[in-house]
């Protein structure tokens, strides 16, 4: 008899439903970002070429948690090779609404993003086989960590699995041949996690 096959979500899907609610929740507003804006996440150049992975952000949600405006993106890979590993992300960025025009909004959330290399403005981020993954050294990392540890197993649907006979030459990882799937009910904890987070978050703006 056949295994039955897990019932869940992949990471792309958890992240994007989690935007979806946590924008849905907090009355947030959407703000697009002409020609998009990419941070950089991985990079294999040398001096004879240049290879870079991006998270890339095609909109940005304005929502306010915690008596502080906050900027909520999902970004998706994009670029060289060396994004591959990666599948997206949730960033947040604090700004300052004041009597601020949209474009002017925009472009402070654009310089924002570009300076946001290597997942530090990330809550959360998803790898290609399924895993998430949280940048320890991040604005959020720690809290998120915190937070997410001791639960994240309860909502495994299915874990990934990899072909140990191979390797690939680009990333010199094995293939996967299975994905991790997450429970649907997921979505809602990241949701109310990343919402704590937010409002308890004391750091300043970079620029402040």
């Amino acid at each position: 008899m056949k295994n039955k096959k897990a019932v869940g979500i992949t990471v792309g899907d958890l992240l994007k439903n989690t935007v979806k609610t946590l924008t849905t929740r907090n009355a947030a507003k959407e703000i697009s970002l002409p020609d998009g804006a990419e941070a950089e996440i991985a990079n294999d150049s040398d001096w004879h070429r240049t290879r870079v992975g991006y998270m890339h952000y095609e909109k940005v949600n304005l929502l306010n948690i915690g008596d502080r405006n906050w900027a909520i993106g999902r970004g998706e890979k994009w670029g060289s090779y060396p994004a591959e590993p990666y599948d997206s992300d949730i960033l947040a960025l604090r700004f300052d609404a004041g009597n601020k025009t949209d474009g002017r909004i925009v472009e402070e959330i654009r310089r924002g993003i570009e300076t946001s290399s290597y997942f530090q403005n990330s809550l959360v981020y998803g790898y290609a086989d399924g895993n998430l993954g949280v940048c320890k050294s991040g604005r959020f990392g720690e809290e998120i960590l915190k937070a997410l540890k001791p639960k994240v197993s309860s909502f495994i649907a299915q874990k990934a699995e990899y072909d140990e006979e191979h390797i690939l030459m680009s990333t010199l990882q094995y293939p996967t041949t299975q994905v991790m799937l997450y429970k649907p009910n997921f979505v809602d904890f990241l949701t109310e996690t990343i919402e704590k987070v937010l409002k308890e978050d004391k750091k300043p703006k970079e620029s402040d």
